[in-house]
């Protein structure tokens, strides 16, 4: 069954998202974290010679890179097989993004992608881009202001996304025509969305439906699926109004309206 054809009416001019308890695991797979890569630059830093500044920016570049292979990761998607032929869905996640923005950047396919989520600003992006470039194809020895530049440009990165992957997005979300806040329990009908982000197998996303007890079901989207990433969007930037295209209801976007509750 596809979403477009749940049996189930929800007034997209005016729902509530009703919050539940989040799920994350902070576990990082890779022998080498973020974090590391950070502490390695850091000790860098502090032998200022050629050797020292070069490795300032190399530790700063891994430092950022794996985080990205991690956030990439944790989201259910390969890091090792991350480019356009495996993942075209989230390709065009990525045109729409730039495409709104005007913004034709010659970014990593992976950077692309942390920059379509909206996890980090795009000046920060900026700077990334333009201190990998001097390291791979200027060849320049760093100065030690432009080190430390490195050091907290990174830092920042890694900071700022870990905080909003691990403690910002909405994993476990229903939607409802009506709420109760003396009730405060699942209302009929309602679509309950959970992104199960901490399992050890295939990452996936349930969506539980329910209009009575003969209209009820669930759904589970894989990370290739086309929907998965449109979910995790939502998730991440807490902007329901992009669900009733996701559900292929055509309803303009001036006439959504949602309320967000706290079970």
């Amino acid at each position: 069954m596809r979403l477009d054809e749940l049996k189930i009416k929800i007034n997209w001019s005016n729902f509530y998202i009703c919050k539940d308890a989040d799920f994350y695991s902070n576990d990082v797979e890779f022998d080498l974290t973020p974090e590391d890569f950070l502490r390695f630059a850091k000790e860098d830093y502090k032998n200022l010679d050629n050797r020292g500044l070069v490795g300032v920016l190399s530790n700063s570049k891994r430092a950022i890179d794996c985080q990205v292979d991690w956030i990439i990761s944790y989201l259910g998607f390969d890091y090792l097989n991350f480019n356009e032929l495996n993942y075209p869905n989230i390709k065009e996640l990525i045109n729409k993004f730039e495409e709104r923005l005007n913004n034709n950047n010659n970014l990593s396919f992976k950077l692309r992608f942390i920059q379509a989520l909206e996890i980090a600003p795009i000046f920060l992006i900026s700077k990334i881009r333009k201190f990998r470039n001097k390291l791979e194809h200027e060849y320049i020895v760093p100065k030690e202001d432009e080190a430390r530049e490195a050091i907290e440009i990174a830092e920042l990165f890694v900071n700022a996304t870990q905080n909003i992957i691990l403690h910002k997005v909405f994993s476990n979300y229903s939607i409802q025509n009506e709420y109760d806040e003396e009730k405060n329990k699942l209302e009929l009908p309602y679509i309950k969305v959970h992104l199960d982000l901490c399992s050890e197998d295939e990452k996936i996303i349930n969506i539980r439906y329910k209009a009575d007890d003969v209209n009820k079901g669930e759904i589970s989207l894989k990370p290739n699926d086309k929907e998965y990433i449109l979910f995790i969007k939502v998730s991440v930037l807490h902007n329901f109004s992009c669900l009733p295209e996701i559900f292929k209801c055509n309803i303009d976007s001036k006439y959504i309206s949602y309320k967000i509750k706290e079970f």
